[in-house]
């Protein structure tokens, strides 16, 4: 079994639905310890199969400007 500092208090066996934060460790040259929090729904209905769906963004980039 491996070892990770990634952590949530989502109970992911938990009928029904559960959301939270997965906690994802992160420490830069300008801020202390920390973590970043990735937002999680669980939705659990019995045995069978799964689906995950997934979406991110760029956040340290310059957005888009209008031409008009």
């Amino acid at each position: 079994m491996s070892s990770t500092s990634v952590w949530t208090d989502i109970d992911l066996e938990r009928e029904g639905r559960s959301q939270g934060y997965i906690r994802v460790p992160y420490s830069g040259n300008d801020t202390g310890h920390g973590w970043i929090p990735v937002p999680v729904v669980v939705f659990k209905n019995g045995e069978g199969p799964s689906v995950l769906l997934m979406a991110g963004n760029h956040g340290d980039e310059y957005e888009a400007r209008s031409s008009s």
